[in-house]
Formats: C-alpha cells, structure tokens, sequence
C-alpha cells in the first residue's frame, strides 16, 4: 500500500500526456482501495477457532500453527467444515458435502483435515490410516499441495498408492501402508487403483484350484491375494477424504472392468466390423463433399485439408455403384441440411448435435445406405434353396419399431421365414441396432476429446507411467477424459463401439507413421509371393490405387530407366513415389509414403482389417466395480467427500440425510453468470473454425484491455496444442500483453513470449 501511495503522490516524470497521467491515477486509486479493503479485512478478523472456557482463551494448538505456516486467516466457516469432518471421521462415519472453488477444498480443507486426523488420538490408538482420494487428473497437483502444506507444519509423509492389473503387489506396499499410520502420515491415491486392488483379491480367489503340477508355479498369485487383503483391510479401516465425490461415485463414469477366462471370436466376425466400416464411410466421404474448399486456409491450421482432399477424391472417383451412390447423395443432401440448420456442425468435422434431426432426416436415409449393403450380402451367402428379403423388407426392419403395426408385422414375418439363414437375421439385428442406437451416438462424439487413437509420444507415456500395457490400448480407439488426454487404463468395451470409434478415429487422425510403416511391409511381403508381371501383381495394383487417392503417382518403369520425373500428374510437390517392388522400408521412404497414405480410405482400411481380426475378441466373463464399491461400504467404512457440484446419486447407507448442500450457494452462481455486467454472450459466425476463433479472442474486447484468460470449456479449440494456441493468440493480437502462459501435457506451467 504504501507503495501504492508514492506512486500516486509522484509523478514518474515521463512526457505523457495530462489525460494519460489522470488514466494512470484512476487506476492506482481503484488498487489502493481494493488493497485497503483487503488490509481492513485482515486487521478485523478473528480467529475462528479460540473459544473462552472459565475466562481464558482455548484453542487447539495446529490452526495456530497451519495459519502461521500458510500465512493466511481461517475463516469461521471453514473451521467448522474441518471440526465436523474430523468429528465424523473419529466417530465412523460418512458425509458429503458441499463446497465451491475458491473456498479452500484443496489447499486448506483437505491439508488441515488430514494434519488432525493424522494428531488424533483415537485414530491413532485404533490403527487407522487417514485416505485421500483425487480423480487421476489431479493426482500430481494434490501431491504437490499436501506436501507443501504438511511437511512445513509438521513432518507428514505423504505416500502415494498406485495398482495395475498387470504389476504384481508386494510386502514393500504393505509396509508403506503401515509406515504411513506410524508415522501420523497421510496415503494419496486415484479411484481406480482402489477398485483395481479389489479386482485383483476377486481374481486370485477365483482361480481354478491348479493341478499338482502347477501349483508351484501358481504359488506367487496365492501370496500376492494374501497382500492384496492386508491392503484392502488397511483402507477398510482408514478414514478416506474424497475430493471431486460426484465425478468419483458416478455410476457411469466409474466402472472398471476385469475380463477373465478365454478369449473367443467376437459373433459375426468379419461381417461385423466390414458393416461398421461401411456403415461408418458415409458419413466421413459426405463431410468430404460438403466442405467449402474456400475455407482451405483455415482448415490447413489443423492440418486436415489433406484428408478431406483425399476422402473427396474417393468419393468422385465413380467406382461405386450407381444404388450406393444415390443412397450416399440422399445422406449428403440431409447432412448439407444439418449443416444450414446448425443441427450438424462442421468443426473439428462432422459432428452430430441433434438426436432429433437424426431421427427425422438422417435415419431413413441411412436405412437405405445399410439395406444395400445387407442385402448384398444376404445375396452373397445364400446358400442353394435359401431365400432373400427385398430391399424394401430389410429397409423397413431396420426401422421396425418406427412402423406402424400391420406394417411391423409383416416385416417382421417376411423375416421369421425359416428359409432366411440364422446369421442373415443376425446381420439384419446388428443393422438395426446400429441405424438405431450406434450411428446417432458415435456420430455424436468428438475426436481427440471423447476419443481416440493414442499417438505413439502418448503411448510411450503410458508404458511408462503403467508398464506393460495390452496392445488394443495402442490399437483401438480409447476413451479421452479431455482433450488430447488419452485415459490411461480405460478401454470401450462394447466391441462395435470399439469398431466404431476406431474407423472414424483413423480417418480423422489418419495413420499413424508406425502404422503405414506395418501396412508397407506386410503389402510388399504379399507382393514378393504372387505371380506375374511385378507392375500387375494384385499387391502392387493396390499400392498404386491408395497412391492415386492420395493425389499421387507412382513412377512408372519407362521415367525410372529415364531417370527423372516428367509425365504423370500429381495433386501435390513431392506426391510421386517409388513402386511397391523398390520399397526398401528405410525411414526416408516410409516417412515420404506415410505423409502421402495417412489419410487413404483404402490404406486405412487394408491396415485396420486384420488389425481387427487379430483384437476382435471377448472373454465370456468379467470382474466388475463402480462407484457404489467407493461409497456402499465395500472398500470403506468411512467416507468424507466434498465438491463444487455435488448430487444426491449417492450409495445407499452412505448418507443418511443425504449431501450437505451450502445454503444459497446455487443462487449465488446463478446470479454471477447471469450478470449482464460481468458475464457477456457472443455468437459465432455459422461457418466459424479454429483459425476465427482464435483471431476474435485475440483480437476482441477492448483494445486496452482486452481478454486475460482463456478456458476452452466445450473443447472447441481441437488439432492445436497448448503451445500451438498460445503462439497464434501472440500472432494475431492481444496488444496489452507480453507473454501467455500455458500448461504443457505434463500440467507443467510454461510462459510464451513475444
């Protein structure tokens, strides 16, 4: 303050001008009346936790402490917060309440909660650990609190617990445990490492009891139950402070999965993921011939004018049939229709946004689009004196439920005919659920936020956090907790959706450069075992097919004994390419072929199918958890949760009144974003992309000012890093200020400069 003062006492001397100086004035007295509100606030606090008792103060001697330490004044509500859920904790038991950032659920509540548990008493004398539980995300940056708020007060270990499926537990994770409650510690973990520790008793003890000459070589998994028990029976007992209670219990967004038993063939096979595949090209060739090439620039930001260059290439080039062509132009004049309605958006590529449009406009169109390929099939397989259904009858089935009834019957007869082959009416029940459910939910989904196709800088993160991980991880598409955050043990488990999300994945993210390397090889391979002239074996006319869909061309022999490269026509510098029999798999070649490829629906497909072969398979059994085991008194009998957005979804018996719910709160948030004076609303233009995003923050607001922060909460901000977007708000604007800072994949804060 006082420096404050001088600066608004003293003139700098500099040749501004009389309105500048009386501007710069304003300014310094509107902080120093805010730094003055701030001092008036400190000198009038009280300390919240002394009491009077006989005329002389009381107090409990860590508050005093932790203030001193953390330099800041408890406030009288949070005091309280900390006394009931020490209370409850020492008492067994449960409660949920609710809490809104910025009032010190990580930084105070929690640090102070655990520095009492850890100093009581009773939690000592009964042997009780004291639990944190974070979502994964915030794991490092509660590690990070805890023991920078902990090991000033007092020496308080902080150990952090982690289990996978695939590393074995030993006596040195028992130990940590039991150190932790000896010495007043505090143990952090993650939700799924708790669940996976329960998994993993339920699969030990549900091994089959091994034939004699097995069960020294199965003795370690026995032992290994034995700690997986006394792990479990120290949290049992522990008192577990849940940050986040709502993400953590959430039903649905908290299952884990442990498959076991032997793996099968998923039903259907081939025709399953060759429908979805199908099913799946529509969509992507119609964002393809719905794109407005004037937006190239734009679109190049993301690097994806490549991809849709080539998938348009596909879609004109004529070789689809003239009944699977019309269904396809049907679907695009729908889409084109979405588009204008602002029912489908275009950004980061086609994305569903409407059920209800799909209903009405989409659906019948794609029943038509699926029927041909059906019947087609249904055509293909009919064995001598089997029958087949109309293309009417298969449209109409698809879409069964929307009929009316003396229609549904009938349809519903045609395909009862015994002469209709089982896996025939097995192929017409997969159409229809995925024209009814399937199609509108993945179409729905966002690429690199819902999910994805992990990256292999990604994946070696992962191998190296978890070890070793099953290859349908790097594979298959995965789910995405946020953007270009990959989740790290979570995978889709119903297998179409798997199918699904992995074809659109590959087709919007493109090949991966070690997948086009495996693709190469595996085609010259084929090429070197098939017969005739090396430029019309089938291997090297498929080559030269993904090149020219690419907009590229393959030297033909008269330019390589010529020895330069006239003739022949390419869509880009540098699109002409060796033939498949002079592919040498060097890196230089698989790196020019792979930026040439990435994006070829042909090569993506010829990689993905025996991909899919290989992964397509299920267990018949699986151990399962969720939430409810977090907060049912499964894993724990004593929970204190809190959140900014809590609900009543709770376990049944872990609250008996239900979530403690601040009064006024709700009010108070909707007030604040319903302020005209505080919160603004600003519509986009229809065809907006990244590129115009990022120029209007950069460029919006006041000139002086301007904007401070930006948070992409919707995700719409896709294809760029964090680095990538602070260097394009720095290029296209923000005037008042010199640098952005930015949290790399790491959370790791970096600041770029001019």
């Amino acid at each position: 303050m006082m420096a404050l003062c001088r600066r608004l006492k003293d003139d700098d001397g500099s040749s501004r001008s009389k309105e500048e100086v009386e501007q710069a004035r304003a300014q310094l007295l509107v902080q120093l009346r805010a730094q003055g509100r701030k001092l008036t606030a400190q000198l009038e606090a009280r300390r919240a936790y002394v009491r009077v008792e006989g005329g002389r103060p009381v107090f409990q001697p860590l508050y005093l402490v932790f203030e001193f330490v953390t330099n800041i004044v408890l406030r009288q509500k949070q005091v309280d917060i900390v006394h009931e859920l020490v209370t409850k904790a020492e008492s067994r038991k449960s409660a949920v309440r609710q809490m809104i950032m910025g009032f010190g659920k990580s930084l105070v509540i929690t640090p102070l909660a655990c520095l009492m548990l850890s100093r009581s008493d009773d939690m000592q004398s009964e042997g009780r650990a004291v639990l944190v539980m974070v979502p994964p995300e915030l794991l490092s940056s509660s590690r990070d609190a805890l023991r920078d708020m902990l090991a000033w007060v007092a020496y308080t270990p902080v150990i952090t617990f982690n289990c996978t499926r695939s590393q074995p537990l030993s006596s040195k994770d028992v130990n940590k445990l039991g150190y932790a409650i000896d010495a007043r510690g505090v143990v952090l973990s993650h939700p799924k490492a708790l669940k996976t520790l329960m998994l993993k008793l339920f699969e030990q003890l549900h091994k089959d009891r091994p034939p004699a000459s097995r069960r020294k070589e199965l003795r370690q998994p026995a032992e290994e139950a034995k700690i997986v028990a006394k792990c479990l029976h120290v949290f049992w007992h522990a008192a577990t402070i849940v940050d986040e209670v709502d993400m953590i219990l959430d039903p649905l967004r908290s299952e884990v999965n442990f498959p076991t038993g032997p793996k099968d063939q998923v039903h259907l096979g081939r025709d399953r993921w060759s429908f979805a595949h199908h099913a799946l090209m529509a969509w992507v060739l119609c964002e393809a011939l719905t794109w407005d090439e004037d937006t190239a620039g734009d679109r190049a930001l993301m690097a994806w004018e490549q991809r849709l260059r080539t998938c348009r290439r596909v879609a004109r080039d004529g070789s689809l049939d003239p009944e699977f062509r019309l269904a396809r132009d049907q679907i695009k004049e729908k889409v084109l229709l979405g588009l204008r309605d602002s029912f489908i958006v275009s950004q980061p590529h086609l994305l569903l946004s409407s059920t209800t449009f799909y209903a009405k406009h989409l659906r019948p169109v794609f029943a038509k689009w699926l029927a041909l390929w059906l019947r087609r099939r249904q055509q293909e397989g009919v064995a001598s004196g089997g029958a087949v259904l109309d293309l009417s009858d298969i449209e109409d089935y698809l879409q069964v439920r929307t009929l009316d009834r003396a229609r549904a019957d009938q349809v519903r007869a045609a395909v009862a005919n015994p002469k209709i082959e089982r896996r025939q009416v097995a192929l017409l029940n997969l159409g229809a659920q995925w024209l009814q459910v399937l199609l509108p939910h993945l179409l729905s989904k966002k690429n690199r936020v819902a999910f994805g196709v992990v990256s292999q800088a990604e994946w070696e993160r992962i191998l190296e956090d978890h070890g070793k991980m099953p290859e349908t991880r790097y594979r298959l598409a995965i789910p995405f907790v946020a953007k270009d955050v990959p989740s790290e043990l979570s995978e889709f488990a119903h297998p179409d959706v798997a199918v699904g999300l992995t074809v659109l994945a590959l087709h919007y993210q493109g090949l991966r450069e070690s997948d086009s390397s495996e693709l190469l090889k595996k085609t010259r391979q084929a090429l070197d075992t098939e017969s005739g002239p090396i430029y019309e074996r089938h291997s090297g006319l498929l080559y030269k097919r993904w090149v020219q869909e690419a907009g590229g061309e393959v030297w033909s022999p008269q330019e390589l004994m010529q020895g330069h490269s006239a003739g022949g026509r390419a869509a880009q510098a540098g699109a002409r390419v060796l033939p498949l029999h002079q592919f040498q798999g060097s890196r230089r070649q698989v790196q020019e072929v792979h930026q040439l490829l990435r994006y070829s629906p042909s090569a993506i497909w010829r990689y993905l199918e025996p991909v899919l072969q290989k992964l397509m398979l299920y267990q018949r059994q699986k151990f399962s958890t969720s939430g409810e085991d977090i907060g049912g008194h499964v894993l724990f009998s004593t929970v204190l949760g809190f959140s900014g957005t809590p609900n009543n979804l709770l376990p049944h018996g872990m609250c008996e009144n239900g979530c403690d719910f601040e009064i006024g709160t709700d009010g108070e948030v909707l007030h604040m974003l319903s302020d005209p004076s505080r919160v603004s609303l600003k519509n986009l233009e229809d065809r907006w992309d990244v590129n115009s995003l990022l120029t209007a923050v950069a460029q919006g607001a006041d000139s002086a000012t301007g904007y401070h922060a930006l948070i992409d909460t919707g995700a719409l901000i896709t294809g760029l890093s964090n680095p990538d977007v602070a260097k394009v708000l720095l290029e296209k604007g923000l005037p008042h200020i010199d640098g952005v800072v930015f949290m790399d994949d790491n959370d790791q804060k970096f600041i770029c400069l001019r």
